[in-house]
């Protein structure tokens, strides 16, 4: 169960990110509150993914002052460390299994790409990401993202553009899944 620092921290983070109470309802009907962060690694438990999102968007606020990164707009950074794994509520599903998850085959790849999917189709009406901040929830995984020479190419490209967004989305998720929540 989430502590109430960890609840507050959430709603906070909704709230600089620009989602008001419409968005939260989306993301409550869609399971982002009680979605596993993993299956078997960091916090896979009932409302990990919000835990970790939050977690992201920390260090990610961090990442973008340390590294002076100008965003387009100043909720950028909550907005993409709260909203950057919802690919997870496509591939998760509460079940009655013995660890409480069972995964699902998605329907199309890229972890990246069907977060940036379920922003743009199911929070249309709540909030519209500009080209920063579609890129590094795109390329949120880095390398890890890259399965083809296209997907390489396509990857060169965002970097040679926003290598710093980037870098630091992909840092700060790297250090939230396994530094932060490593004894979670």
């Amino acid at each position: 169960d989430m502590t109430e620092q960890q609840k507050n921290e959430i709603d906070q983070y909704l709230r600089f990110a620009g989602i008001g109470e419409s968005g939260v309802a989306a993301l409550r009907n869609m399971g982002y509150f009680e979605c596993p962060a993993s299956m078997r690694h960091h916090l896979a438990c009932s409302g990990g993914l919000a835990i970790h999102s939050a977690n992201v968007t920390r260090r990610l606020g961090g990442m973008t002052d340390a590294l002076g990164i100008h965003w387009g707009r100043s909720e950028s950074p909550y907005i993409i460390g709260m909203l950057h794994d919802l690919v997870k509520l496509e591939n998760y599903r509460l079940s009655v299994a013995e660890n409480g998850f069972r995964y699902e085959q998605m329907m199309f790849p890229g972890h990246g790409a069907v977060s940036v999917w379920k922003i743009q189709h199911d929070l249309r009406n709540v909030i519209e990401l500009d080209m920063r901040e579609t890129i590094a929830i795109l390329w949120h995984m880095g390398t890890y993202a890259c399965k083809t020479d296209a997907d390489r190419a396509a990857y060169d490209e965002a970097m040679r553009l926003y290598p710093l967004e980037i870098i630091a989305t992909h840092t700060a998720d790297m250090v939230a899944s396994h530094y932060d929540e490593a004894a979670m």
